[in-house]
């Protein structure tokens, strides 16, 4: 009886699902730009701005797919969504790929700049083979860049953790790398493998759809879950530059102190 209720509210509330969702990409991606990492000794610094620009974009993605639901789509809507989607899992990929092989150091050295290109010259090689570009293509860069971009960006967290475990540790951020690493590669299996349903394996067999038929539950309420707890995650990491910031200040104001007592000294003696 309970589910039943639930999933009849879903079924005709999907589309607050939706804002919710990227309500949540949406404040990551400008909480990511309004901290200033200027100068910072932690690395993560140099590559946030990567998962801030996939926030922004992709929380717009679902907030244009929210209209879609409200309004209706059309040709026009249909390419700015699929535009929005991929741009989107670019972000995520790039900074999945650049931070993973710094990570990761040597292992992964093969992560080259050109990935990213040829990726996207494939999907869109074998999107305008397709009757329906947008779809087809759409599918195609949640496999080959959003799952892979998720994936890469979820294990980054856990090897970033580890790498600076000394410096962070202090700072009571373990569970926070840990949320945010598992919270994106589940975000990576519901967003990039789940995908809507196409004439070509394997999403003509694992697709939103069966999801649904299977779980009875709109798989975009579990993406909306681990967006939430995702952004959350990473929103709490970003309080390691105010302690940062806290820090330079207190060393610089220690600094001071200690110059003005030695000229004090000097003048005085």
């Amino acid at each position: 009886q309970a589910m039943d209720i639930i999933q009849k509210w879903l079924g005709n509330n999907i589309d607050i699902v939706f804002f919710f969702y990227g309500l949540a990409f949406v404040l990551m991606g400008v909480s990511i730009l309004m901290r200033s990492r200027k100068g910072s000794r932690f690395t993560l610094a140099d590559h946030l701005w990567l998962l801030a620009w996939f926030g922004l974009i992709h929380g717009a993605n679902e907030w244009l797919d929210m209209w879609a639901i409200i309004k209706g789509s059309g040709k026009t809507l249909d390419l700015i969504r699929w535009g929005c989607l991929v741009v989107s899992y670019i972000f995520l990929f790039e900074f999945g790929r650049r931070f993973f092989k710094i990570t990761s150091q040597e292992r992964f050295r093969h992560l080259g700049w050109w990935l990213s290109p040829v990726i996207i010259f494939l999907i869109i090689s074998a999107g305008m083979k397709s009757p329906d570009f947008p779809k087809t293509s759409s599918i195609l860069a949640r496999y080959f860049l959003g799952f892979p971009g998720a994936l890469l960006s979820g294990l980054v967290f856990f090897a970033y953790y580890q790498k600076e475990k000394e410096m962070l540790k202090p700072l009571n951020v373990r569970n926070s790398f840990i949320l945010a690493g598992l919270s994106l590669i589940t975000y990576g299996v519901l967003s990039g493998l789940i995908v809507p349903k196409g004439d070509f394996f394997p999403s003509n067999y694992l697709n939103t759809e069966s999801f649904f038929m299977n779980i009875h539950i709109p798989v975009q309420l579990f993406r909306a879950l681990t967006a939430i707890t995702s952004a959350s995650a990473i929103c709490i990491i970003l309080g390691i530059f105010n302690w940062e910031t806290t820090e330079k200040l207190q060393t610089a104001l220690n600094e001071m102190e200690e110059t003005t007592a030695y000229l004090d000294n000097i003048l005085y003696s």
